[in-house]
Protein backbone atom coordinates (compact mmCIF):
# COMPACT_ATOMS: atom_id res chain seq x y z
CA UNK A 1 0.00 0.00 0.00
CA UNK A 2 1.31 3.41 -0.83
CA UNK A 3 -0.08 6.92 -0.54
CA UNK A 4 0.56 9.45 -3.51
CA UNK A 5 -0.46 13.37 -4.02
CA UNK A 6 -2.04 13.15 -7.03
CA UNK A 7 -4.09 16.43 -6.38
CA UNK A 8 -0.80 18.67 -6.10
CA UNK A 9 1.69 19.56 -9.14
CA UNK A 10 5.33 18.79 -7.93
CA UNK A 11 5.72 22.77 -6.98
CA UNK A 12 2.84 22.50 -4.31
CA UNK A 13 -0.32 24.40 -6.41
CA UNK A 14 -3.35 22.50 -6.19
CA UNK A 15 -4.80 20.53 -9.43
CA UNK A 16 -8.58 20.31 -8.34
CA UNK A 17 -10.17 23.10 -8.27
CA UNK A 18 -14.22 24.70 -9.67
CA UNK A 19 -14.31 24.04 -13.42
CA UNK A 20 -10.50 22.36 -13.90
CA UNK A 21 -9.69 19.08 -15.31
CA UNK A 22 -6.57 17.43 -14.83
CA UNK A 23 -4.75 14.07 -15.60
CA UNK A 24 -2.99 11.82 -13.82
CA UNK A 25 -0.88 8.84 -15.88
CA UNK A 26 0.37 5.76 -14.39
CA UNK A 27 1.49 2.62 -15.60
CA UNK A 28 1.33 -1.10 -14.55
CA UNK A 29 3.79 -3.58 -15.15
CA UNK A 30 3.80 -7.36 -15.73
CA UNK A 31 7.21 -8.48 -14.00
CA UNK A 32 5.58 -12.14 -14.26
CA UNK A 33 6.09 -15.18 -17.10
CA UNK A 34 2.36 -15.28 -17.51
CA UNK A 35 0.03 -12.81 -18.05
CA UNK A 36 -1.39 -10.55 -15.71
CA UNK A 37 -5.01 -9.53 -14.74
CA UNK A 38 -5.73 -6.35 -12.81
CA UNK A 39 -9.36 -4.91 -11.37
CA UNK A 40 -9.04 -1.25 -10.46
CA UNK A 41 -10.83 0.57 -8.23
CA UNK A 42 -12.51 3.93 -6.79
CA UNK A 43 -13.24 5.60 -3.99
CA UNK A 44 -13.34 8.95 -2.51
CA UNK A 45 -13.23 10.90 0.58
CA UNK A 46 -15.32 13.84 -0.48
CA UNK A 47 -17.49 15.24 2.82
CA UNK A 48 -18.33 18.70 1.17
CA UNK A 49 -20.24 16.61 -2.02
CA UNK A 50 -17.62 18.50 -4.10
CA UNK A 51 -19.23 17.81 -7.54
CA UNK A 52 -15.96 15.93 -8.99
CA UNK A 53 -16.47 13.37 -12.35
CA UNK A 54 -14.05 11.55 -13.88
CA UNK A 55 -13.03 9.19 -17.19
CA UNK A 56 -9.77 6.41 -17.37
CA UNK A 57 -8.17 5.72 -20.59
CA UNK A 58 -5.57 3.19 -21.49
CA UNK A 59 -3.32 2.99 -24.56
CA UNK A 60 -5.50 5.80 -26.02
CA UNK A 61 -8.71 3.69 -25.54
CA UNK A 62 -11.90 4.70 -23.16
CA UNK A 63 -12.19 2.33 -20.79
CA UNK A 64 -15.00 4.24 -18.45
CA UNK A 65 -16.28 7.45 -19.78
CA UNK A 66 -15.64 9.69 -23.10
CA UNK A 67 -14.66 12.24 -24.86
CA UNK A 68 -17.82 13.67 -23.78
CA UNK A 69 -19.24 12.02 -20.80
CA UNK A 70 -17.37 12.04 -17.02
CA UNK A 71 -18.99 9.77 -14.75
CA UNK A 72 -19.38 9.96 -10.78
CA UNK A 73 -17.04 7.82 -8.54
CA UNK A 74 -19.32 5.44 -8.38
CA UNK A 75 -18.83 4.29 -12.17
CA UNK A 76 -15.59 4.67 -12.36
CA UNK A 77 -14.09 1.03 -12.06
CA UNK A 78 -12.15 -1.40 -14.34
CA UNK A 79 -11.75 -5.07 -14.26
CA UNK A 80 -10.27 -7.97 -15.85
CA UNK A 81 -7.79 -5.43 -17.21
CA UNK A 82 -5.04 -8.14 -18.77
CA UNK A 83 -1.03 -7.11 -19.14
CA UNK A 84 0.43 -9.44 -21.17
CA UNK A 85 3.56 -11.26 -19.90
CA UNK A 86 6.89 -8.80 -18.95
CA UNK A 87 4.74 -5.92 -20.83
CA UNK A 88 3.48 -2.37 -19.27
CA UNK A 89 0.05 -1.01 -20.18
CA UNK A 90 -0.68 3.19 -19.37
CA UNK A 91 -3.13 4.57 -18.12
CA UNK A 92 -4.46 8.41 -17.29
CA UNK A 93 -7.19 9.33 -14.99
CA UNK A 94 -8.85 12.52 -15.68
CA UNK A 95 -10.99 14.33 -13.14
CA UNK A 96 -12.46 17.63 -13.54
CA UNK A 97 -15.03 19.62 -10.53
CA UNK A 98 -17.92 20.37 -12.07
CA UNK A 99 -18.56 24.15 -12.29
CA UNK A 100 -21.45 25.27 -9.92
CA UNK A 101 -20.84 29.28 -8.74
CA UNK A 102 -22.70 29.59 -5.64
CA UNK A 103 -21.65 26.16 -4.42
CA UNK A 104 -17.84 26.72 -5.53
CA UNK A 105 -18.35 30.42 -3.72
CA UNK A 106 -19.51 29.07 -0.52
CA UNK A 107 -16.70 26.50 -0.49
CA UNK A 108 -14.11 29.03 -0.76
CA UNK A 109 -15.29 30.71 1.30
CA UNK A 110 -15.11 28.32 3.71
CA UNK A 111 -11.95 27.69 3.08
CA UNK A 112 -11.28 24.30 4.72
CA UNK A 113 -12.94 21.46 2.98
CA UNK A 114 -10.93 18.53 1.47
CA UNK A 115 -11.15 16.04 -1.57
CA UNK A 116 -9.11 12.47 -1.72
CA UNK A 117 -9.09 10.14 -4.13
CA UNK A 118 -8.33 6.51 -3.77
CA UNK A 119 -7.73 3.62 -6.00
CA UNK A 120 -6.94 -0.07 -5.67
CA UNK A 121 -4.87 -2.19 -7.92
CA UNK A 122 -5.82 -6.13 -7.60
CA UNK A 123 -4.15 -8.32 -9.54
CA UNK A 124 -4.46 -11.99 -10.09
CA UNK A 125 -4.07 -14.84 -12.46
CA UNK A 126 -6.25 -16.81 -14.76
Amino acid sequence: TEEFNILVDPYGNKLIAPGRATSYYFNLISENYTDTYVNLTFDEVNEANIPMRFRLISNGEYLVGSANEWVSIDELYAYDLCIKAYEEESFRLDWIWVDNDEFDTALGIKGTDTYTIKFTVESFFK
